[in-house]
């Protein structure tokens, strides 16, 4: 059937917290030019969520909008942030015989009986899945360890996480660094906290302090370092004999690549993460490499990538920087675009030259990659520029 309407959003976001209403609102325009467009909105859920208005008419060509609110819950959801056990059906049709200023304009009772009067009545029936999202889950997420849940938090709410305030940032910190995956992709997302050495070393236990920015620098733990370190914990370290810089640590267990990155690696690889193009041309015209890499195979071009610095990647192709290397899984800088969601930059690298047919070690294209994360966007944008399907 023809489409009758455009949605700002798809999914039911509800930006969770406890004992309190939670408001989203859907935006909704309608496609037909010739007649009003008559909406309901229906919930599996109606003792949980309210619908403000339920039913109205919108004008030809025009937009309206209905808001969903989650009613005060004394508890969290069973399962987030997708909640299979709630769901909405928003109805269209045209109305050609309504008038927009009707009663049924105003009056939900009226206007459900109208889409009921006919049981022929043609319809475009959308689908909309309900998400929790919000910092809260977020937390309880990471504090439980629940990689699919952050995961699903962080691909639908990408801000929220660096604009955590410091006090709440160091929280989600600490309990992430328990978590290197987690921590990782935290740290991806933008989360930035001032957490001090000592903290660091109390968040993991005493048998496990390869989490620690002292225990990655004594076990030899490069990609260890350059995360907790990319995050703020700053250059010294805590043994029991007090600060020491990391560096110094590493250099007595005899780890010269750790050494090497921590001396002289950290500051390209910064550079090309954060964007800082001053510095990054400044290291480049010193002769470092454009292709140097860390102890996981990871160049400034996959930190760039990573990180969605377009102006970064530019400045290291034209310093000679290889388009395609390839981490220790085999991902090249457009996987890892890929795997972020990262449209514009994964049009730069294409652009640039970059394979839009490479493997991982694995075997994974960026196709499938797209596909696997729901980036359906990203996976047009690399079939028409030469992906295999």
């Amino acid at each position: 059937m023809e489409k009758l309407i455009e949605l700002s959003d798809h999914e039911i976001r509800i930006d969770f917290a406890l004992d309190c209403k939670c408001r989203t609102t859907i935006r909704l325009k309608s496609l037909i030019y010739n007649a009003p467009l008559a909406f309901k909105v229906q919930t599996s859920s109606p003792n949980k969520f309210l619908v403000n208005p339920p039913t109205g008419l919108v004008p030809p060509l025009s937009s309206a909008t209905f808001q969903v609110v989650l009613k005060p819950q004394a508890h969290p959801p069973s399962e987030f942030p997708r909640s299979p056990a709630d769901r909405f059906l928003l109805r269209t049709a045209a109305a050609p015989d309504l008038a927009p200023d009707s009663p049924e304009s105003t009056r939900p009772e009226l206007l459900s009986r109208w889409f009921n009067s006919d049981p022929h009545r043609r319809t475009f029936d959308v689908k909309l899945r309900v998400y929790f999202v919000g910092p809260f889950l977020l937390a309880r997420a990471v504090d439980a360890g629940h990689f699919e849940a952050v995961r699903g938090i962080v691909k639908r709410q990408s801000s929220m996480v660096a604009e955590f305030p410091g006090r709440e940032a160091e929280s989600l910190y600490r309990a992430a660094a328990r978590f290197p995956d987690i921590l990782s992709l935290l740290l991806e997302a933008g989360l930035r906290a001032d957490v001090r050495p000592e903290e660091l070393r109390s968040a993991a236990d005493e048998t496990t302090d390869r989490q620690t920015a002292f225990g990655a620098a004594a076990n030899g733990d490069r990609w260890m370092v350059e995360i907790l370190l990319g995050a703020g914990a700053g250059p010294a370290v805590v043994d029991v004999g007090g600060y020491r810089p990391a560096a110094g640590v590493a250099r007595d267990k005899g780890h010269t690549d750790v050494v090497k990155y921590v001396d002289r690696g950290r500051q390209l690889l910064d550079a090309a993460r954060h964007g800082h193009l001053d510095t990054l041309k400044s290291l480049l015209g010193t002769g470092v490499s454009a292709n140097s890499t860390d102890n996981n195979g990871l160049t400034p071009l996959h930190v760039a990538a990573i990180k969605g610095n377009g102006e970064a990647i530019n400045t290291l192709v034209r310093s000679g920087a290889n388009m395609d290397p390839t981490d220790a899984e085999g991902h090249t800088p457009l996987h890892l675009a890929v795997q972020g969601g990262l449209t514009d930059t994964v049009r730069i690298l294409l652009e640039r030259g970059a394979d839009a047919n490479a493997r991982t070690n694995r075997g994974a294209t960026p196709v499938r990659i797209a596909r696997l994360m729901g980036h359906d966007d990203i996976e047009r944008l690399l079939v028409a520029n030469g992906a295999s399907s």
